[in-house]
């Protein structure tokens, strides 16, 4: 028997780049553009005299360690959307799952568990470009950058209520109701 899988029911992003899996055309460059964003702010910050050139020279990184950040930190999520059908029903396990899935601030335990997840994935895009991206840098303009990426492009979406994300992309008459 095969299962319908409505939108509604899954975590962005992770959850929907593969349930519609175009997503991907959208979702990278605005996350590209929200990196570039961030990392401007910060090489701003710092005071780098030469912005365009460090900035060509980093982006590709801090972007794709960003992105790696918030696929990490969903898996555990992902997890417990596709054991959900296991759960028995009532049980704290399928609330807690229901609420990541749907609106973190249902369940307390849940908005810790997205807390926790936005925390963890700002934690590893901030080690990661120092460690990765900044290596070579000065330690203390590298710490400040890291730093300033890891607050501005954490997946705070983990805590966003996903249902009135999905009823406001049902309004949108491009979609057609696929969201439904």
């Amino acid at each position: 028997m095969k299962k319908n899988i409505k939108l509604q029911n899954i975590f962005f992003p992770l959850w929907m780049l593969m349930v519609v899996p175009y997503a991907w055309v959208i979702l990278l460059p605005i996350n590209f553009i929200w990196d570039s964003i961030a990392m401007i702010c910060g090489l701003f910050f710092v005071n780098e005299s030469n912005k365009f050139r460090y900035y060509i020279k980093k982006i590709w990184l801090v972007w794709i360690i960003g992105f790696l950040s918030d696929i990490i930190c969903s898996l555990p999520m992902l997890g417990l959307l596709y054991f959900q059908d296991f759960m028995k029903k009532g049980s704290m396990a399928e609330k807690i799952s229901e609420a990541l899935i749907n609106n973190p601030f249902a369940n307390p335990i849940a908005c810790v568990i997205a807390v926790i997840m936005v925390v963890i994935a700002g934690i590893l895009i901030y080690v990661l470009n120092l460690k990765v991206t900044f290596k070579k840098e000065e330690k203390d303009k590298a710490k400040k950058i890291s730093l300033i990426l890891a607050v501005l492009t954490a997946p705070y979406f983990f805590v966003i209520p996903s249902y009135g994300f999905y009823m406001f992309l049902n309004k949108l008459s491009f979609l057609g109701g696929f969201f439904g």
